[in-house]
Formats: structure tokens, sequence, C-alpha cells
């Protein structure tokens, strides 16, 4: 990762966002509750959103 990944707040947001939902996930399936599965797929596309923004200011700061 570059800087201007690092300094990108909706970057960080997403992926600590992605990271409570999984931890969100994993308590609610400790308790037999059926939204785990719901917050498990919305870490995913938090994280792939993120992933998605970052690779884009990756390639739009090094293009090659």
């Amino acid at each position: 990762m570059n800087w201007a990944v690092m300094k990108d707040l909706k970057i960080a947001l997403g992926f600590s966002l992605s990271l409570i939902f999984g931890l969100a996930a994993v308590l609610l399936a400790l308790y037999d509750s059926h939204y785990a599965v719901l917050f498990i797929i919305m870490a995913q596309v938090v994280t792939a959103v993120s992933v998605s923004r970052a690779s884009k200011i990756t390639h739009h700061e090094n293009p090659q």
C-alpha cells in the first residue's frame, strides 16, 4: 500500500466497518441469530468496495 491509500478516510472507514460487521456476525452466530448471515454479507460487500477504491487510487497514482 502506498501513502495515498493509507490516508484515504473512506478506505479506512470501509475496512474498519468491515471488521466491526465481522465481529458482530460472530457474536450473533454465538447467540444463534440468523442475522449473522446478513452481517457476513455486508462485511464482504464493504470489503470489496474498499478494495476496489484502494485499487483505483493505487492505479491512478502509479499507471503502468
